[in-house]
């Protein structure tokens, strides 16, 4: 699975320049490095695929790190991510586009997704802690 990791790291890094990246192009690359003969049985093959272009989501967004050193941080806002995921349109592979790039629609929509995201940890978090006094209550 590293050698995967890798070879999407590498495909990325090379994509640098690109306004947007669309994951599956990514995986798409990362296997042409993979398996350049494609001589993996076919499920195997997209499998692989699949799994490439998880990683290659991952890392565009800056979750996933490899051996190959990805620095890709935003020189005045480190916080923020080199690349966002723009918001899906309807037939339409989904794609990652420059933070400095991005529209009104992209900021809205990643505001949206990252709120909801928090929200949905700060649930978790109270269930966790509701969890652990009802234990502790019930243990004395």
């Amino acid at each position: 699975m590293r050698e995967i990791a890798d070879a999407v790291a590498t495909v990325i890094a090379a994509s640098k320049g690109m306004a947007r990246v669309e994951a599956g192009w990514v995986a798409h690359g990362a296997m042409q490095l993979v398996d350049p003969d494609r001589v993996s049985l076919p499920s195997v093959y997209w499998g692989c695929n699949e799994y490439a272009k998880q990683v290659a989501m991952l890392q565009l967004r800056g979750k996933f790190v490899t051996n190959i050193a990805i620095t890709d941080q935003h020189e005045m806002f480190p916080e923020l991510q080199v690349r966002y995921p723009a918001k899906p349109k309807k037939g339409v592979e989904p794609y990652y586009v420059k933070l400095e790039l991005m529209t009104e629609d992209d900021v809205n929509y990643n505001i949206s997704r990252l709120r909801k995201e928090a929200q949905t940890k700060l649930a978790h978090a109270d269930a966790l802690a509701d969890w652990w006094v009802r234990k502790n209550a019930s243990a004395a």
